[in-house]
């Protein structure tokens, strides 16, 4: 064997191998534990669970990241559907409810809950007393 070959090898491996901070590693220990208890079943359809997912993104509330009470199990089609549908994600309200419990803040601002509140209108009439 080279020494070309060698350090070949080295760097290929650096490259592949992502280099993640114990901080970090110790997040993934977490969130593999918490998806070792998860329900075989889609939260949302109750078909066969493939996807642990985040009800509230990580990119937008990292401090959730390892919340339990954050992770469901999906199926493939109800997590695409979750992730880029916000009104599919509007009808969740279970999951809506279980994001409440823990942050209502994040539930209101990522299920966009001030928009459908917005959408009930008041009856003139409950304006006058009469």
């Amino acid at each position: 064997m080279s020494v070309g070959s060698v350090s070949g090898n080295y760097y290929l491996k650096a490259i592949l191998m992502k280099q993640v901070s114990s901080k970090q590693a110790q997040r993934n220990r977490e969130v593999a534990k918490i998806k070792q208890s998860l329900s075989p079943f889609c939260a949302i359809c109750g078909k066969p669970a493939v996807d642990a997912a985040h009800l509230i993104p990580k990119s937008m509330y990292p401090e959730h990241y390892t919340n339990p009470q954050n992770i469901v199990g999906l199926c493939r089609e109800c997590h695409n559907k979750y992730d880029n549908n916000l009104a599919f994600r509007q009808r969740q309200k279970r999951l809506i409810e279980r994001v409440k419990s823990f942050d209502e803040c994040a539930a209101n601002r990522y299920f966009h809950l001030y928009e459908l509140n917005a959408k009930k209108t008041i009856p003139m009439s409950d304006y006058f007393i009469g």
